[in-house]
């Protein structure tokens, strides 16, 4: 009947489903303001600086949400007459004002929007689907493979299978409907990929929402030696292993960033109003970087 009664699920144009806070990031509800902005990308080089110095390489992706990549079907009622600034706008101004390293999976993805051969958003999901996971995880290695001064394996895909029924995370938020029958069965495609070099010997800490989930469970075991996903700042994620609430992580931060080659803050725009959680202000705390 056109109704949801799930609490932040929007049923938009052509059923297309969406969570209420993306929506609100694309329309610039909860920017933080310019003031804010510059003063994590400042905190920010000035760590990006110090651990360039002992070799680790941080730098920062950020992912489009789901109303940004597809904002035609965003119902009338969400849209605006006026444009208004968006934290994901301003924190990637700041990246260039700053010389900070980053990548830009929402402008990368964008420029596909209409080439891509296969879907890149489901109507069902709130991320990205499996093929448009694989080509931002790509697109992060080409990156490292220039920018980072080490080598790196790259990615292959060995085969690709279509299916018009969601799989797993292509229906994270259509499952929540409990609907009668599937709706819109839009094919899909799932790749299957390995690496082009089984050589690894880096070490990656991730910081990031749940756009990386993804990414630590299937894809980075095949590019790195031990790979750390640490979700929201909160629960530490070690490749193979189920996801852990290490309460004294914290307390190790120094000696777990100095562990590292790669780190990586990776967010969507729906989670930059708090940009970068708390790990930037801490990790210049235990490097006793000026404030």
């Amino acid at each position: 009947f056109k109704i949801t009664d799930i609490k932040e699920v929007i049923l938009g144009k052509d059923d297309y489903l969406y969570q209420e806070h993306y929506i609100d990031a694309y329309n610039g509800k909860d920017f933080v303001g310019y003031k804010e902005v510059n003063k994590k990308a400042i905190a920010l080089k000035q760590l990006q600086d110090t651990l360039q110095k002992r070799g680790i390489f941080l730098f920062v992706a950020f992912a489009p949400g789901k109303a940004a990549f597809c904002p035609e079907y965003i119902p009338d009622r969400y849209r605006q007459t006026e444009k208004k600034p968006t934290n994901y706008e301003a924190y990637v101004e700041a990246c260039k004002k700053q010389g900070l390293n980053y990548i830009d999976l929402t402008s990368y993805l964008l420029s596909m929007k209409d080439t891509s051969r296969y879907r890149l958003y489901p109507r069902r999901a709130t991320h990205w689907s499996y093929y448009g996971d694989f080509l931002a995880f790509d697109s992060i290695i080409h990156y490292l493979q220039q920018k980072s001064g080490f080598k790196m394996a790259g990615l292959r895909i060995d085969s690709i299978q279509l299916d018009t029924h969601p799989r797993w995370r292509d229906n994270d938020i259509g499952s929540t409907l409990n609907l009668i029958a599937e709706f819109n069965k839009d094919t899909l495609a799932y790749p299957f990929f390995s690496a082009t070099d089984t050589n690894r010997t880096l070490n990656l800490l991730a910081i990031g929402d749940s756009y990386y989930d993804n990414m630590q469970s299937y894809n980075s075991p095949l590019i790195f030696k031990n790979s750390w996903f640490w979700f929201y700042y909160v629960n530490i994620q070690r490749s193979g292993l189920p996801k852990i609430e290490d309460k004294e992580a914290h307390t190790r931060l120094k000696e777990i960033i100095l562990r590292q080659n790669i780190i990586c803050i990776i967010q969507t725009d729906g989670g930059l109003r708090d940009f970068g959680y708390t790990f930037i202000d801490q990790a210049n705390e235990v490097f006793k970087l000026q404030k």
